[in-house]
């Protein structure tokens, strides 16, 4: 398939997946209604849709359709690309929020230290080698 041949293809994928993501907003309004101290946040239901539309567009890539010009989709399989919506944008809202929660990007690690094995540091002068190290520079071949 072209670029041209894929483009309704993740469109329809990017509709599919936000549809589900909307099924999930409407619980959570719901949800919302019932707690007094909850406030909505426009910015979040947007992001939402657009990581439901997201997760829809990889579930329409890997749903294998087929490039021949008669080939249709099941019920089945509008029903699958809608549910990526629904579980995949839970899935990474809940990935990213637990990553930003814990400071953001990537997990760091500290660095162990590293100790050169043999060789001393003189504090009078240059490295020196440790007492009974090979030196390979005064070694005799032979």
């Amino acid at each position: 398939m072209n670029a041209v041949e894929w483009l309704p293809v993740l469109t329809l994928g990017a509709l599919l997946g936000a549809v589900g993501q909307v099924i999930r907003t409407i619980a959570g309004l719901k949800k919302l209604k019932d707690d007094p101290l909850a406030r909505f946040d426009p910015m979040q239901l947007v992001m939402s849709i657009v990581i439901g539309a997201a997760a829809g567009v990889i579930a329409m890539v890997t749903l294998g359709v087929s490039d021949s010009p008669g080939a249709s989709m099941s019920t089945q399989d509008i029903i699958t690309v809608i549910a990526s919506g629904y579980t995949g944008a839970d899935f990474i809202e809940a990935f990213i929020t637990r990553s930003m929660s814990t400071g953001g990007g990537l997990p760091t690690q500290k660095a162990a230290p590293v100790a050169l094995v043999g060789i001393t540091q003189d504090p009078r002068g240059p490295l020196t080698p440790a007492a009974g190290a090979i030196d390979p520079a005064n070694e005799a071949v032979g």
